[in-house]
């Protein structure tokens, strides 16, 4: 017992020692110590220079989401090519690839897990909005809002959406998008109109009924009251449309 209780004490206290051998060689042959903050700077400064290459000038933050350890490195000149392989996106979570090299020789490569936060002050809704009740400014606001690759398209000033009606409830503190909006109906149903006819830049307007409500730049259809013919028109406005010939 008293042997066997000698060996077990021997083989702990040996551990240590074998821990810490085994640490002084690896230091030995990798002696080079990169911290994590290295690489984290490597990818934010990639990313800087793609928001750059992108004309990228509305307020902008970058997180990093997730970045290796510190790493130990054989010696040598060190250095480092970084890229984006899905290319750039707001938002959502990309990875950031870094090459790193020795002497100008690959050497392994890491990722980086990165996000980029874009912020723009668009046109909101101020409340919940009713569809195709014409927007005034009381209806809306101008609110700085965090933007994904998708959002693309949105308003930045309040009179490109007065005016307007939308095509859909939408609740209060949602982005307006040119999809949610259209032009207002201007003419209605049975409506008297001016049919105007372009003939080689010559304009002649005769009579009509809109047979059709339309809005601004639709096409509708309408009856001439002098021929009884049905045609299509396009409209300009409230009073006029524009017959195809």
């Amino acid at each position: 017992m008293r042997l066997r209780f000698l060996l077990a004490l021997a083989l702990l206290l040996a551990v240590p020692w074998w821990g810490t051998a085994q640490a002084q060689a690896v230091n030995e042959r990798f002696p080079q110590l990169v911290l994590r903050e290295n690489f984290k700077q490597v990818a934010v400064d990639r990313l800087v220079q793609a928001l750059a290459e992108a004309k990228e000038t509305r307020r902008h933050t970058i997180e990093a989401v997730r970045v290796p350890m510190d790493t130990r490195l054989p010696m040598g000149e060190i250095t480092y090519e970084a890229s984006i392989p899905n290319g750039l996106r707001y938002r959502s979570m990309m990875p950031v690839y870094i090459e790193i090299r020795i002497n100008g020789a690959f050497y392994r490569r890491i990722s980086c897990t990165m996000r980029v936060h874009v912020y723009e002050k668009v046109v909101t809704a101020a409340q919940a909005l009713r569809p195709e009740k014409p927007l005034t400014a009381s209806d809306l606001r101008v609110e700085e809002r965090e933007l994904d690759s998708e959002m693309a398209r949105y308003f930045t000033k309040l009179e490109d959406v007065q005016g307007k009606v939308l095509n859909r409830l939408v609740q209060e503190g949602a982005v307006l998008t040119p999809n949610m909006l259209r032009n207002p109906i201007i003419i209605q149903t049975n409506g008297m109109v001016n049919l105007v006819v372009d003939y080689n830049g010559v304009k002649v307007k005769t009579e009509g009924i809109a047979l059709q409500a339309g809005r601004a730049g639709e096409v509708i259809r309408v009856r001439n009251t002098r021929s009884g013919r049905t045609l299509q028109a396009r409209v300009i406005d409230a009073q006029n449309v524009e017959v195809f010939h």
